[in-house]
């Protein structure tokens, strides 16, 4: 009974160690480069939408919060990001690289927010400016819906020079 008791009394100080001794860990630090800068497939509507509510999971760019700091909240973290990551990584889509995004994929993103699935709960309490608006939603959807697609749904890339005709 008075193991119990020690036991149960040096818990909050454990704790309290445990968060002193997380908070003392370097968090990793942000790339140089912005975020999705030369996503030229993405429209510019998008972007900062994704960039506020999708992009701390799903790319190569997180900022990572505080709270990573903490023993065991890091590893969930981790966990969590790596597995959005494998579902759909927006920085695959960006710069030099061949890899473009398919209509499958660019529909899954739109019925994920339509669903509500997307950004997560957890996420969202952490970070309210995460939560989408309905026009924030029908943005991502008509982006899905190339027949939809209105003036607001120009992608970044420069346009095409007109070819002179012979």
């Amino acid at each position: 009974m008075k193991t119990l008791r020690i036991l149960v009394r040096s818990c909050p100080i454990l704790v309290l160690v445990a968060i002193v001794w997380g908070m003392s860990i370097p968090s990793a630090k942000a790339p140089v480069s912005p975020r999705l800068a030369d996503a030229h497939q993405i429209p510019s509507a998008v972007l900062p939408i994704l960039d506020r509510a999708c992009l701390d999971c799903h790319s190569d760019q997180t900022r990572w919060p505080w709270y990573n700091r903490l023993p065991g909240v890091a590893m969930l973290l981790r966990r969590d990001i790596r597995k959005a990551r494998e579902h759909v990584n927006f920085s695959r889509w960006a710069g030099n690289s061949s890899r473009h995004a398919t209509a499958n994929e660019i529909q899954d993103i739109c019925d994920a927010v339509s669903d509500g699935s997307m950004p997560p709960v957890a996420y969202q309490i952490m970070h309210p400016d995460a939560r989408l608006s309905a026009s924030d939603r029908d943005l991502l959807c008509d982006w899905a819906n190339p027949a939809g697609n209105s003036q607001s749904m120009k992608t970044t890339q420069p346009a095409e020079k007109a070819k002179p005709t012979s």
